[in-house]
């Protein structure tokens, strides 16, 4: 995956990494989409009018990682009445 320019970025609501430059703190990335009816570019944090982000570049979010649920997640192990979290 490289940076490709924002010209070149899918617009049918597919979800996507991009780069919004530097503010005064840090670099601004977002995981963002092309809002068709705003005709811009949102972040799925900031869809408030006034929070339009103004990417340069973007490219495909990762695929998500070979995860496998734990029995307790699968629900398969009861949890103990009373149990609270660490």
């Amino acid at each position: 995956m490289t940076w490709q320019s924002i010209e070149t970025a899918p617009k049918d609501d597919q979800l996507i990494l991009v780069w919004a430059g530097k503010d005064e703190y840090e670099d601004a990335y977002y995981i963002a989409m092309w809002h068709h009816s705003r005709r811009r570019w949102v972040s799925m944090w900031n869809t408030i009018d006034e929070d339009a982000i103004e990417p340069s570049h973007w490219m495909p979010l990762p695929e998500p990682p070979n995860y496998e649920p734990t029995e307790a997640q699968q629900g398969l192990i009861p949890i103990p009445e009373g149990y609270k979290e660490p």
